[in-house]
């Protein structure tokens, strides 16, 4: 599913699809997949997943939600 996303906001879109699925299933586990990168070098991963820790964060206290990060490691 692609969700638009005005202005490159990531954030606000994710949590309002999240939380129309969540009617849905009321009262259901919800699994969100997040991919990571992880960079060669120390210094680039400044760089990367930032919003992906955005997102986790945005997750944190809400019930019945369960972030998942799966690692991409990047050989540059």
């Amino acid at each position: 599913m692609v969700l638009d996303s005005p202005y490159r906001s990531v954030l606000l879109p994710i949590l309002n699809y999240i939380d129309q699925m969540e009617k849905q299933q009321d009262g259901a586990y919800m699994t969100i997949i997040l991919p990571e990168f992880i960079p060669a070098k120390w210094w680039q991963h400044l760089l990367h997943n930032q919003t992906a820790l955005l997102i986790k964060g945005a997750l944190l206290f809400r019930r019945g939600k369960v972030a998942i990060s799966i690692p991409y490691h990047l050989d540059q």
